[in-house]
């Protein structure tokens, strides 16, 4: 009689339920005995066995003469639908059969051990197949996992040499995503940046990361995130061309220069840098170097106000070609400490310089762009705009500063929802270049634009004890300190003070008011207003009157 073949066919198929049924679900790979049959479900990815989740089947097989089936059928006691059925060979590995020395010839006998032994070996390879393995050549390969408590809510990964070992790994989403570097306090510059897993320690070491993926033509923009952390830097830092940096948040992220009078951020064509907080920095040559004889604060060495200077939190980068204006939003910069006079006091950085004498010749764009900026910087600077240069400046405070805005050179600053608090000088305006106006060549005097500008208690002083008496310090504001125009230097404003007096324009060279709303008194005063009341009452007046 025939015998059943155990041949290579894989021992399983499978089929799709769709709707309801028991089945009868036919295979066609040979087996021994009916209990070597296991039956699984799969449905909404999960498989199961079906004796685990209470389901009877029964399997008949294809007799294949003196043992063994060539194939058969399963009917399952419960109907399934959605999902998969799997029929499966597991042959029981057990030996069943033993041949005596002395004993008869049995070949239906050993048939059937060797048809079980095939069967066996026909599984286990099909298993081999569907198993990772390292290749010859590699040697041999410690393949035992650690015990489950040091493996346990870790990664299967390979070292360097290739060898599995158990330890953190990368998240797979984040390292498809090649142009956003990540920076940590537990990260390690040599790591390549790619994921949290593998952080820079520094945003330095980051963007110079982000330059040369850019250099190599692998990305073509890059947004490089920090965690929280107080990170000191060895500054300057170079933020690339098209490179964004964003901090966990405001309060949580610092970045401190390790030589204080280091430029911390130089910017580059279309870049961003958010939600951080410059810490430590300080000018050198100060704020008080360059505040001229006679004005208030250190007079220092007296140098020009476009001294060049160091420790500012921004500026250009050298040979910056700027095309689209760098932006710095939601930042704070904080510098500076002690009491202003007294032993001990260090005199802090500045916020924003925009020179564009340090970048290529030719610019069309000279200009920064920043909103949400507040400036704490005990006896530094708000922001310096020289020459050429432009910055537009939305909810920019300002506070404690020697100068809160200072425009040089015929710099041009635009500040809109702005203020200056406390600090000495809150807006000045010195100096002009030459340009060729429509009529020929003109001066263009520096020149602030101010609306919608709050000066509180500007002029009272440089550190906290400068405060008003209403929170417990004994500043005062000085008008005369509002607006310092010198030398074609131009400041257009509208701005209101402390005493809820409202300026429209400047001071005339006698210190009085062009035009303002004294809310106190309910009048409005001012050289402007009376020349145009008169330009109004006049011929009104003579026409009425005539000549007597």
């Amino acid at each position: 009689m025939a015998h059943v073949i155990m041949d290579s066919q894989r021992p399983y198929q499978a089929f799709t339920v769709l709707t309801a049924t028991t089945g009868p679900f036919g295979f066609t790979f040979p087996f021994i005995d009916a209990s070597d049959i296991k039956v699984y479900r799969v449905k909404s990815g999960v498989r199961a066995p079906l004796e685990s989740l209470g389901i009877s089947y029964t399997v008949t097989g294809a007799a294949a003469g003196d043992g063994g089936f060539n194939g058969g059928t399963v009917i399952l006691g419960t109907a399934q639908s959605n999902c998969a059925i799997w029929v499966e060979r597991h042959t029981d590995p057990a030996r069943l059969t033993d041949f005596p020395n002395s004993a008869a010839f049995r070949p239906n006998a050993l048939n059937s051990a060797l048809d079980r032994l095939h069967g066996i070996a026909v599984e286990h390879d099909d298993i081999l197949l569907r198993s990772i393995r390292a290749p010859v050549r590699d040697g041999p390969l410690d393949m035992v996992l650690p015990p489950a408590v040091a493996r346990a809510n870790q990664y299967l990964k390979f070292n360097s040499a290739g060898q599995p070992e158990v330890g953190v790994g990368p998240n797979v989403a984040e390292s498809l995503i090649k142009n956003r570097l990540y920076v940590s306090k537990s990260g390690a510059d040599a790591n390549d940046g790619q994921t949290w897993a593998a952080a820079k320690a520094s945003i330095k070491a980051a963007c110079e990361r982000a330059q040369e993926l850019i250099d190599a033509g692998e990305i073509e923009r890059c947004t490089i995130l920090v965690a929280t952390g107080h990170y000191i830097e060895s500054c300057p830092i170079t933020v690339p061309p098209k490179v964004a940096i964003m901090g966990d948040a405001l309060r949580s992220v610092l970045v401190q220069p390790s030589v204080a009078t280091s430029n911390v951020f130089l910017l580059n064509s279309h870049c961003y840098v958010g939600q951080l907080w410059v810490y430590g920095h300080q000018l050198s040559p100060t704020a008080f170097d360059i505040t001229p004889t006679g004005y208030a604060g250190f007079n220092g060495t007296n140098a020009p106000r476009n001294t060049e200077q160091t420790g500012w939190a921004f500026s250009f980068a050298p040979g910056a070609s700027i095309q689209v204006s760098p932006y710095i939003q939601n930042v704070t910069s904080v510098s500076g400490s002690g009491t202003f006079g007294q032993p001990g006091f260090v005199p802090g950085g500045g916020g924003v310089l925009v020179d564009p004498s340090t970048c290529v010749e030719g610019n069309l764009v000279n200009s920064i762009v920043l909103d949400a900026f507040t400036q704490v910087n005990l006896g530094g600077i708000g922001s310096k705009v020289v020459g050429l240069g432009y910055m537009q400046q939305v909810s920019f405070f300002k506070n404690f500063c020697q100068f809160g805005i200072l425009c040089v050179d015929g710099g041009h600053i635009t500040a809109l929802n702005s203020n200056s608090s406390f600090g000495n000088y809150a807006l000045w305006a010195e100096g002009s270049r030459q340009i060729q106006g429509p009529s020929g060549a003109e001066d263009f005097g520096s020149l602030i634009e101010a609306s919608g500008y709050t000066l509180t208690y500007a002029g009272a002083g440089l550190d906290y004890s400068q405060l008003p008496y209403a929170q417990g310090g004994t500043g005062v504001e000085d008008t005369a300190k509002y607006f310092t125009e010198l030398n074609g230097g131009r400041i257009y404003s509208t701005v209101t003070d402390n005493l809820g007096d409202f300026y429209v324009g400047t001071f005339t060279s006698s210190g009085q008011p062009k035009f303002r709303i004294n809310q106190r008194q309910g009048i409005i005063e001012g050289r402007a207003f009376y020349q145009s009341v008169f330009g109004f009452m006049a011929p009104l007046v003579q026409t009425l009157f005539g000549k007597r």
